[in-house]
Formats: structure tokens, C-alpha cells, sequence
């Protein structure tokens, strides 16, 4: 690669690029308190349009990177010189990743101007959406027209029960998880517990601007779970953008001016191959259990159809009795599915919002298991991006090469337990 670049626009790319995670940006301050009370009206039998709250603060400093960013992309674009087809490729993919941080200032500034319809058409070019086949496979399950998959455990029933019956708190999540990440040797890594998060999630982007996974505090789970955890989170998702890392500073090298943007060239904002992987490895750990459902591809059709929250949320919740959940559970899962398509809404009563990223679990799953096994090393790049660097590139040697930490887990927790 020939540069002529200005480190320090490449400095301050690298600065602003790491802070801009989509999913931190369409999270409202207040979804405990909506959480709380739309359970609470909904056992009641009455389905509610929640009030959300957004951090005007950080979304107007957000907004206000995109001038920057767009003539950061421009005097990359002209003073970057791509010498062999690898890096071409990565040269690509960055250009891939401003455009994407841009659209993330946009949906900042869409959230701040109440511009819902913005929002999610915004949402819509980084995730792409779920095509009609896949929405007529979604409505073919919880009809009971489509056989659904069935898939075995790597696990003895015994081992399963076993596991089953030990808890976790948010505190020894966290230890498994860097227990795992140090089997690896990958650093630069910290995982942190906070009531900042609704889900256990890897953001490689985020508003501290250094990589970490995030913990809610009161999330416990037993240990078939955490098992699962630790397959979709450490072993696929965090190692893939590990190797992913790794790769460009192959190709570029790693004293090249572009590396303090490499944590950004390693990491797409779709997930479709980066969830499909992940599926891939819960299906191994809890076998039927952990195959994707379609709550969220159905959600994703009815808010596009004009379902507001409210809507939305009282129909995910009569599928799911259906499908055989207990009431409270299908309460408690109808509000996880219709928040997580509808945040970012700054007017969820209003119906045709959504936030689309949460089909990718099913479609990403039925599309990876015809993918290359080898590439899912690479999985935190979209499978075109990792296509085109395998035509180019060896990617049978990822420097994070796969080795079973999930039963190395499974070995320490079960001879623990029996002592």
C-alpha cells in the first residue's frame, strides 16, 4: 500500500470509528422503568406503547462526527494506493466501514429530530432485511406448516442436567469469559458488568472506544447457558474479530499507518454472518433449544406492515402461547422481541418503525451452514468481504485457530461439581 495520508486524520478516524455502535446508539436510558411497566400492563392484559428516552448529550456529539468523517473518507480514498489484490480488498472494506460509521451518525441525528421513518430506513442499509421467503418460513413455523429442525446437543443428557442445575451470576459470567479469552491469548479485551446493558453483547464499538463485553448486572444464568454464552460470544463472535484483526495486519503489516484503524477494518455493523456463526455453536451447545426463532423476522413484517408497539408486541406474545410458551414467559419474550425491533423509536405508538437487525439470527443461520466451515474464523466481516480476501488470500491459518473451549469449560464445571 502507498500512503500519503495524514496520520493524524487517520488517528482521529480510528477515534471517532471506535465509538459508533449502532445498537449503543438506538438504546433508550429508560428500558428498565418501559420494561418494568409493560410486563406489568400487559398481565394485566393490556398491551402498551412504551415512552423512550434517548442520551441527547452523546447523540448530538455523534451527529455532529459525520461532516468529519465524510472528508476523512475523501482524503483516504485519494491518498491510499492499493499495490496487490489484498489490499485492494482491505482498502475496500475500510471505505465500507466510514460509510457504515456515517449512516451511524445519521441514525444519531434521525433519533434527535424524532425522524423515525429515517431511522429505519437507516437501520434497513447497515442489516438489509428479511426477504419473503424468509418471512414465509417464519409464518410456516408457529402455524405448524414447516417441520421445524431438529438438532442434538454435543452433550450426554446426564452432562446436560448436570449443567442445568448450577447458577451463574453476572460476576462468574464474567470470570468464564476471560478465562476463555486468555486460553486464547487474544488481548486488548475487557469484560465488564453494568446496568447499562440489556444483554449480554461483544461491542467491538462503543462509546469508551476500546473493546469489551458487557454484562446487565442481575443477569444469572445455569450452565448449559453458559456454555452456549461462551460459544456465540468468546469463541465465535470475539475471536472472529480477533482473527479478523490479525488478517489486515497480515496483509498491511503491522507498523502500517493504518493501524490504529484495523480494530475498525476487522468489524462489519452487519451480522448476518457474524449471528449465523454464533448460531451455529448454540445449536452444538443446547441443540434444538438453541436453533433461531422466528419471533423476530415476524416482528420485523408486522412493524413494516404499520404495527406500532403495542400491536406488535400483543401479537408476538399470542405466537408464543402458541407455541406452547407459559403465559408469563410469552409476556416476558414478547417484550424482548418487540423492544429489540422497535428501539430507536422515538414514537413506538406509531406504527412502521423498525430497528431490522434481529432477523439476521434465523436468516444469518440458514445461509452460513452453506458457507466454508473455514471461514467462520473470519465471521466478523460480511461473507462477501471474506469471499473476496479468500480469492486472494490463504485463510485456512487464522492466528485464533478453533480449539474447544466450550468443552474445556464444560470439563472444569462438571469435575468441580463432583467434588
Amino acid at each position: 500500500m502507498k500512503y500519503s495520508t495524514n496520520p493524524s486524520v487517520i488517528c482521529r478516524m480510528a477515534e471517532i470509528i471506535s465509538r459508533l455502535n449502532p445498537v449503543e446508539l438506538v438504546t433508550p436510558t429508560n428500558v428498565t422503568e418501559e420494561k418494568e411497566r409493560w410486563i406489568r400492563l400487559a398481565k394485566d392484559g393490556y398491551y402498551a406503547n412504551p415512552f423512550f428516552s434517548y442520551d441527547h448529550t452523546m447523540l448530538k456529539e455523534i451527529a455532529s462526527y459525520g461532516f468529519e468523517l465524510k472528508a476523512g473518507e475523501e482524503h483516504l480514498y485519494v491518498n491510499l494506493e492499493p499495490e496487490t489484490p489484498a489490499e485492494k480488498a482491505i482498502h475496500d472494506i475500510l471505505i465500507n466501514r466510514i460509510e457504515s460509521a456515517i449512516i451511524c451518525t445519521e441514525i444519531a441525528a434521525s433519533i434527535l429530530l424524532g425522524d423515525d421513518e429515517t431511522t429505519s430506513r437507516l437501520s434497513n442499509k447497515l442489516y438489509g432485511w428479511p426477504s419473503n421467503s424468509q418471512a414465509i418460513k417464519a409464518y410456516g413455523i408457529v402455524e405448524k406448516k414447516i417441520e421445524p429442525e431438529k438438532a442434538k446437543s454435543r452433550f450426554t443428557k446426564k452432562e446436560q442436567d448436570a449443567l442445568k442445575a448450577m447458577k451463574f451470576n453476572a460476576n462468574e459470567i464474567r470470570y468464564w469469559f476471560e478465562e476463555v479469552i486468555n486460553l486464547y491469548g487474544i488481548e486488548g479485551w475487557t469484560v465488564e458488568i453494568g446496568d447499562q446493558y440489556t444483554a449480554i453483547d461483544v461491542r467491538d464499538k462503543n462509546s469508551t472506544g476500546k473493546p469489551l463485553v458487557g454484562i446487565p448486572t442481575d443477569r444469572t444464568v445455569d450452565g448449559l447457558k453458559l456454555l452456549e454464552l461462551i460459544g456465540h460470544e468468546i469463541d465465535s463472535h470475539l475471536r472472529g474479530s480477533a482473527n479478523c484483526k490479525a488478517l489486515v495486519a497480515e496483509v498491511l503489516g503491522s507498523d502500517s499507518p493504518l493501524a490504529p484503524l484495523f480494530d475498525i477494518i476487522a468489524k462489519s455493523d452487519n451480522e448476518l454472518f457474524y449471528e449465523g456463526v454464533a448460531k451455529i455453536s448454540d445449536v452444538s451447545v443446547n441443540g434444538s433449544s438453541g436453533l433461531p426463532l422466528p419471533y423476530a423476522t415476524i416482528a420485523c413484517d408486522q412493524a413494516r406492515r404499520g404495527g406500532d408497539f403495542s400491536i406488535v408486541g400483543e401479537i408476538i406474545k399470542g405466537i408464543r402461547i402458541d407455541m406452547g410458551q407459559a403465559e408469563s414467559a410469552a409476556i416476558n419474550g414478547a417484550w424482548s422481541t418487540t423492544y429489540r425491533v422497535m428501539r430507536g423509536s422515538t414514537t413506538p405508538e406509531i406504527g412502521g418503525y423498525c430497528f431490522v437487525k434481529d432477523y439476521i439470527y434465523m436468516a444469518g443461520y440458514d445461509i452460513v451452514k452453506h458457507i466454508v466451515p473455514e471461514w467462520y474464523n473470519f465471521a466478523s466481516m460480511t461473507i462477501d468481504e471474506v469471499s473476496t480476501l479468500a480469492k486472494v488470500m490463504d485463510l485456512s491459518q487464522p492466528k485464533y485457530d478453533k480449539i474447544d473451549a466450550v468443552g474445556f469449560v464444560k470439563n472444569k464445571l462438571l469435575s468441580s461439581n463432583a467434588k
